[in-house]
């Protein structure tokens, strides 16, 4: 630092009260040989003085680094530790090593809540956010998870109803869809075998062998009309004449 206390040595030889109050005659006529101008010099030396070790005291109490007044005021923080290592550290970011948080320096609760941070960017980028925010006491990740297979499974319905194979999963009295189907479209087959069967018989007369009236076949009953209708004839009941017998 500049500025220095004034020493006795210093100021000694400039008391005021050692000075004549006037003018002497100069030593070859013995006196101590103080011309005007040479009084009002020495009256000026203290005042010079002061002004000289004031300016310092300015310069150093404004300025920083060595030498100044701030390098000069300890802060009892650590052994050595001042008021400008003070201002260094607060610049240089240090001061966080010997600040504290709940009885953590600063520095380690800053370098923490830093990669704290860079984790959560890191999520949030990542899409892994989720694993720790929750939606009604449920994680949101596990809520995601659910709300996407049940998107894949309408996904997969809507492909189902829209293929067919929806069928194969729906039930009909404990029986699958596709089963049920499957049976109703066999026996339609078969009924329409059948119809078509009939219909042959139909024109072809067939069908009388396994018609039936009560219990004779159809074929029966009209083989039994055919004679009853051929006495009638022979026996002239009919409205003509009996036929000629042989």
């Amino acid at each position: 630092m500049n500025t220095k206390p004034i020493l006795e040595s210093e100021y000694a030889s400039l008391r005021i009260s050692a000075l004549p109050s006037r003018p002497t005659a100069s030593s070859a006529f013995g006196g101590k040989g103080y011309t005007a101008t040479q009084l009002k010099e020495a009256f000026d030396r203290i005042p010079l003085l002061l002004i000289e070790r004031f300016n310092r005291l300015l310069s150093d109490i404004g300025g920083t680094g060595q030498g100044s007044l701030a390098a000069e005021i300890p802060t009892g923080l650590e052994s050595g530790h001042t008021l400008q290592s003070f201002f260094d550290d607060v610049k240089s970011g240090t001061l966080a090593t010997y600040l504290s948080v709940d009885g953590i320096s600063l520095a380690a609760a800053l370098d923490s809540l830093e990669q704290s941070l860079a984790q959560l960017r890191a999520d949030a980028e990542s899409g892994a956010l989720s694993q720790y925010l929750s939606v009604d006491g449920e994680a949101l990740q596990k809520r995601i998870a659910a709300i996407t297979q049940d998107i894949e499974a309408l996904k997969a319905l809507a492909s189902d109803a829209e293929s067919g194979a929806l069928a194969s999963y729906l039930r009909v009295d404990d029986q699958s869809l596709t089963d049920a189907l499957s049976v109703i479209r066999a026996s339609l087959e078969d009924a329409n075998e059948a119809i078509s069967d009939l219909k042959s018989d139909l024109r072809s007369g067939a069908a009388a062998a396994y018609l039936s009236v009560g219990e004779k076949t159809l074929s029966e009953c009209l083989r039994v009309l055919t004679e009853r209708i051929g006495v009638l004839e022979d026996a002239g009941l009919d409205g003509g004449s009996p036929k000629e017998r042989t």
